[in-house]
This record gives C-alpha cells, structure tokens and sequence, in this order.
C-alpha cells in the first residue's frame, strides 16, 4: 500500500510539473515564423488586433481582429497550424464602410535542423478561399519556404524565412517571394523585443512590391501567457503602416 500511495505521488507531481520547463515560443508578432514546433500534445492560441493605415493619397484604414493562429504538435519535428486573419473592417475616405471575412490558411513545420546554435524548418501553407470580397483570394494558393535563427550570443539572435506563394490572379497563376530578416533581444527572462524587415516581389508588374520595417516588444506574464505589442512603417507607397498587440497562450 505504502508502495502504491508513493508511486501515485510521484505521479501527481509529475503531472503537475508537465507540462512546460520553457516559455512559450510564438509566431507573433511580426511576419517571421517561430523556427520551434509545439511539442505533442500542446495546443498553443495566438490572438491579435491591428489598425493599418497606408501611404498613399487616399486615407484608408483597416483594423483587422482577431489575428487568430491555433497550433498543436503532431510529433517531435511536426506541427501543424490554422491561421485566420479574421474580419476586415476598411475605412476609406468618400466611401462606405466595408467589413469582410479573410481566408483561412491550413499548414504545418518540419524541423530538419535543431541546436543551441542555429534551427532550419521547413513551412508549408494552404489558403482556402472561404473569405468574402476583396478580403479573399477566390482560390486555393500554396506557400512552401524555410524558416532560420541563429544565436549571435545569449540575449541577441538573428532569425527570419524565405517564402514563396503562388497565387491565382485573372484565372492564372502568378509568383510572390517573400523574405524577412530580423535581430531579437531578451532584456530578461519576461523581456524581449526584435526589430524586422519585411519585404515581397511578385513576378508581375501589376502586383504590389511590398517593403516594411517593424519592430515589437513582448513581456512573458508567466510560462504560458504571452502579451505583445508592434508597429510598423511601410517603406514604399504600397505598405501600410501599423500598431498592433496581442495575447498568446498554450495549454
């Protein structure tokens, strides 16, 4: 009996321990993906708002909520996530308001490489066109790209991803590079922030090259509860500027 009760202790603390000794890794904010996977059996939920505003003659503004990524591990190397960017709410001058429905984005990570010195994941995504109006695609458009960090020293990293989307425009299929580099500083254990560059090159001329320059800071409210909050600049006449902030946790 005395063996049974200390085997079922042991146990309870087990399971109160499990399941988490790091702290939560996100893809928020920021455009570039976490190189890290959520181990088996996690479920990690990342939420946002954004109020975007461009830089061209015409004053628009679009508040986007709730940024929503849910992300669970299927093994070791493998996760698998649902983004839905969620309602668009387009503030135009002269016109009316319009609010719509985005895509959502099915998709998944391989890590092929993991150290204390440097991650390679592989990404792949599929957006599926259940969004309405101009906020949708109106097809199915793949993604595939490799995910990087490297640690330069303790508190300071270099991270980012090379992508590439193919996209459906007037009934045919047309290419996006997408790249972003970016360098992150932990200030503390709850601290950190990370400045990053973003940048997208259609194959065609009609498409918008997009250049941004953003930057955020994000505070650990414990192991498993993140709170964030970014801005960033547009560096061109088609990129918007933003602010934003959000609220990520896992169990």
């Amino acid at each position: 009996m005395k063996k049974t009760l200390t085997i079922l202790l042991l146990m309870t603390v087990q399971i109160n321990a499990y399941p988490y000794e790091d702290p939560i890794v996100t893809d928020r904010p920021g455009y570039t993906d976490t190189t890290h996977t959520a181990r088996p059996g996690m479920y990690i939920v990342e939420l946002g708002y954004q109020y975007a505003f461009n830089n061209n003659r015409v004053d628009q503004v679009t508040q986007t909520f709730p940024r929503m990524e849910l992300r669970t591990g299927i093994s070791s190397n493998i996760e698998m996530q649902l983004y839905w960017n969620g309602w668009n709410i387009d503030a135009t001058q002269y016109q009316p308001t319009e609010t719509t429905v985005a895509d959502v984005s099915a998709g998944g990570k391989y890590r092929i490489h993991k150290s204390p010195k440097y991650n390679l994941t592989m990404f792949g995504s599929l957006t599926l066109p259940v969004g309405t109006n101009s906020s949708s695609s109106n097809s199915f458009d793949p993604t595939l790209g490799l995910l990087w960090d490297y640690s330069l020293s303790r508190p300071v990293s270099l991270y980012g991803e090379a992508l590439a989307t193919a996209l459906k425009t007037d009934n045919k299929r047309v290419y996006e590079a997408q790249l972003t580099v970016a360098v992150s500083f932990s200030h503390t254990d709850r601290l950190s922030s990370f400045i990053e560059f973003y940048g997208s090159l259609p194959s065609e001329d009609k498409l918008d090259e997009n250049a941004i320059l953003n930057g955020a800071f994000l505070y650990l409210l414990t192991q498993d509860v993140q709170l964030d909050i970014d801005a960033g600049v547009g560096l061109n006449d088609a990129s918007s500027n933003f602010v934003g902030f959000g609220l990520s946790f896992r169990f």
